[in-house]
């Protein structure tokens, strides 16, 4: 999925409903990380490049939670999952007939295992190769499943 100028701003949009118009200080904070890291890593500020900067998908994923919002979700509407991606591996069916007490644990299991991926790739891996095949990383995905 190429990084563009609607994308960029579709993104914006989203983080701007979700977090209800907060400052970037007041996201920062939210996501325990001062404003211009929060401002940087989730992309929300021009920049003099030439192409805008990705958001870094642990705060991406950072953001989410701290606003309640699927983090899966959150990767797809940033570019960084495609949405076929996102829903891989759900039976919807399944989901359709649980209660909403059982989406939340399921939810809750789900934000985990990503939590726990991302730290241990996170932990290996540069930063620059960290948004590569991020899909399979922190989901355990493979172009078989």
């Amino acid at each position: 999925m190429p990084w563009d100028e609607a994308r960029l701003r579709r993104w914006r949009d989203w983080v701007a409903a979700i977090s209800g118009g907060a400052s970037i200080r007041e996201i920062g904070r939210r996501i325990d990380r001062s404003d211009m890291t929060a401002a940087s890593q989730l992309a929300l500020r021009d920049r003099d490049e030439a192409r805008p900067a990705l958001p870094h998908p642990e705060a991406v994923v950072a953001f989410a939670r701290a606003h309640g919002a699927d983090p899966k979700r959150a990767l797809a509407v940033a570019g960084l999952l495609t949405e076929e991606e996102a829903t891989r591996g759900i039976d919807r069916t399944a989901v359709a007939d649980m209660s909403l007490a059982e989406l939340g644990e399921l939810m809750a299991a789900m934000a985990a295992e990503i939590q726990r991926r991302a730290h241990a790739e996170a932990a290996g891996t540069s930063k620059k190769s960290r948004r590569d095949g991020l899909g399979e990383r922190l989901l355990g995905w493979t172009s078989d499943t």
